[in-house]
């Protein structure tokens, strides 16, 4: 009976041993998120007439934990000395949408006015996935999530386009 309970308590010592070092083997995974930033105009039609490439066409790149969200993204790159971006300003509360953004030494704000009923004309920070050549050829056709809840599951590219159009429903 000594024997039986002398090798239960090694067997036990064991096993929390082994769940131990499993547990402090494990990582928080994290994800490459590249960000690139472009302006674009837009025509009464939708169509695009024009983008230019800022941040000299290189994206912004950072390194966040898995479950981290777009926004969390921008922030963390606003956050890191000579990324290129900063003073990220966000509005709402649960959906958060940018607001304005520092690109170099050039603020980004979004403005607009509704005309009559059925017609925006303005500026204002939009997002897709992909690099600038993935831009949406509609703005019917951009994500329906915002930054705010777009979760960063693997390594990721996105483009801020900063778009001057109008609309008319």
């Amino acid at each position: 009976m000594k024997t039986l309970k002398r090798m239960l308590a090694v067997m036990l010592a064991v096993v929390m041993m082994m769940g131990l070092g499993v547990t402090s083997m494990a990582r928080e995974t994290t994800y490459t998120v590249k960000i690139y930033l472009q302006t674009a105009t837009r025509n009464a039609s939708g169509v695009v007439t024009g983008t230019d490439k800022l941040n000299s066409g290189n994206p912004v790149t950072v390194t966040v934990n898995a479950g981290t969200t777009y926004a969390d993204a921008i922030d963390q790159a606003c956050a890191t000395s000579g990324s290129g971006i900063s003073n990220a300003v966000w509005t709402g509360t649960t959906d958060k949408y940018l607001d304005s953004l520092k690109v170099g030494k050039a603020v980004k704000t979004n403005n607009g006015e509704y005309p009559d009923a059925n017609t925006y004309i303005g500026e204002s920070w939009m997002y897709f996935n992909g690099e600038p050549s993935a831009m949406p050829a509609d703005i019917n056709s951009y994500p329906n999530v915002v930054l705010s809840k777009a979760i960063v599951n693997g390594n990721v590219s996105f483009t801020l386009s900063f778009e001057s159009m109008t609309y008319t429903w």
